[in-house]
């Protein structure tokens, strides 16, 4: 049940992060970066359909995503990692 828990919250957090910036992006964006970010967006998708059927996800998926929330969460305060970038 934690698992499912925390693999869930983590999930809503990469749709809710994820969705915005697809949807801000236009054509002269690089294909790769937008079908990555398509990419993560339909794989928490289909986690949580997997989830709500009763599925318990492997721990090593949960870490998986719980990192790239915390990643999206990070690049999304851009602004900060001036303060700890080192600058050549």
């Amino acid at each position: 049940m934690m698992q499912q828990l925390i693999a869930f919250a983590a999930c809503v957090t990469i749709i809710t992060l994820t969705e915005p910036t697809i949807n801000r992006m236009n054509c002269q964006a690089p294909l790769l970066l937008r079908l990555g970010f398509w990419g993560l967006c339909v794989a928490a998708l289909a986690a949580i359909i997997n989830i709500l059927l009763g599925e318990i996800p492997q721990w090593a998926s949960v870490v998986g995503a719980v990192a790239i929330a915390l990643y999206l969460l990070g690049e999304r305060r851009g602004h900060t990692r001036e303060k700890w970038q080192k600058i050549p």
